[in-house]
């Protein structure tokens, strides 16, 4: 993770599920945009910013796609099941990918690396630029719910996350 800029810290249960919380919305717009033929490069690039300097499919890879669909499966049951919430699809599309042999860097295949994924580049999906602002939102929007509901002040998300990435804590997502 160290080559990724990603800063292993130990984490308490409620900063962890706060940066969970944060980020696999996000992931799951990222595994949406694959699934829709955005090429893995682009997606990469569009989920990075000052605050996430690494980009999701990079994160994903570097973490293992098995702990990824782990975490997902355990904060489902501890997310609120709207629709921007919904990490139903991730939840389907990591366990294709792990069915499949991806596991990210230990194996040398994930969602950067190794084979195609299954699903396609289409010619005509967005580029990187396009989706930097839709990617944005989601993170955004995750905060946000995540300020509302679980009463955390935007400053500590923000610091929560930078306190990992190493970012700048004032940037507020993608873009």
């Amino acid at each position: 993770l160290a080559e990724l800029r990603v800063r292993v810290i130990r984490q308490t249960e409620d900063r962890a599920f706060v940066l969970n919380r944060s980020l696999l919305p996000l992931q799951s717009a990222c595994l949406r945009a694959l699934a829709d033929g955005v090429s893995p490069a682009d997606v990469d690039r569009a989920s990075r910013s000052g605050l996430l300097p690494t980009g999701q499919l990079a994160l994903m890879d570097a973490v293992g796609l098995p702990t990824v669909l782990a975490a997902v499966r355990a904060f489902r049951g501890r997310m609120l099941a709207d629709p921007p919430d919904d990490l139903a699809p991730l939840e389907r599309g990591l366990a294709t990918l792990v069915e499949k042999g991806k596991r990210g860097r230990a194996n040398g295949a994930g969602l950067l690396i190794g084979q195609p994924l299954p699903w396609g580049v289409r010619p005509d999906s967005p580029t990187a630029e396009q989706l930097r602002p839709v990617l944005a939102r989601v993170l955004d929007e995750a905060l946000g719910r995540l300020a509302t509901r679980e009463s955390i002040p935007p400053g500590e998300l923000r610091s929560a996350l930078a306190a990992v990435y190493g970012g700048d804590p004032s940037e507020r997502g993608p873009g």
